[in-house]
C-alpha cells in the first residue's frame, strides 16, 4: 500500500482569498499492495492521491469557511472515499457530513483550526492530507 502525506498550511490574506503554503511532500518509499484472483491474475493497486483546496472567501469568526478535498485514483475504475477529523482549535460541527469531499464549517472563535482528510480507495489505500485555517 502506498500512502501519500501532503500537508499544506491555509492562513488568510487580506479580504478575499489565500495563501498556500506547503509543509511536506509525499513519502520517498512508495509501494503498492499486490493480490492475487481467484482466476490466478495479480492485481496492484496504487494509493489514491489527495490534495485540499481552499474555495474563494474571507475567513472570519461566524463565517463560513469551505475546503475541498480532491482525491484520485491512479488506478482505472476505483471510486475515492473521504473521511475527514478534526485535529485541533474549538471543535467545530461541520456543515454536512465529515465524509463529503467538501468540508464546511463556522469558526465561533479566532484561532488555528486543523483538520486531516483521509481518502480511501476501495481497496483499502489510503492518501492522507492535512490542513490548517488561521482565523483571524
Amino acid at each position: 500500500m502506498r500512502t501519500l502525506i501532503l500537508t499544506t498550511i491555509l492562513t488568510a490574506a487580506t479580504g478575499v482569498g489565500w495563501t498556500l503554503r506547503s509543509l511536506s511532500t509525499a513519502l520517498p518509499s512508495a509501494t503498492t499492495t499486490l493480490t492475487q484472483s481467484s482466476q490466478g491474475q495479480y492485481i496492484v493497486n496504487l494509493a489514491p492521491h489527495a490534495r485540499i483546496l481552499p474555495l474563494p472567501g474571507t475567513i472570519s469568526v461566524g463565517q463560513e469557511v469551505k475546503l475541498q478535498c480532491i482525491g484520485a485514483d491512479p488506478d482505472p475504475g476505483d471510486l475515492v472515499y473521504y473521511r475527514w477529523v478534526q485535529l485541533d482549535g474549538e471543535p467545530v460541527s461541520p456543515i454536512g457530513a465529515w465524509t463529503n469531499s467538501y468540508l464546511r464549517f463556522v469558526p465561533a472563535a479566532s484561532g488555528v483550526y486543523s483538520f486531516r482528510a483521509y481518502v480511501r480507495d476501495y481497496h483499502g489505500a489510503v492518501a492522507i492530507t492535512e490542513v490548517e485555517v488561521s482565523v483571524p
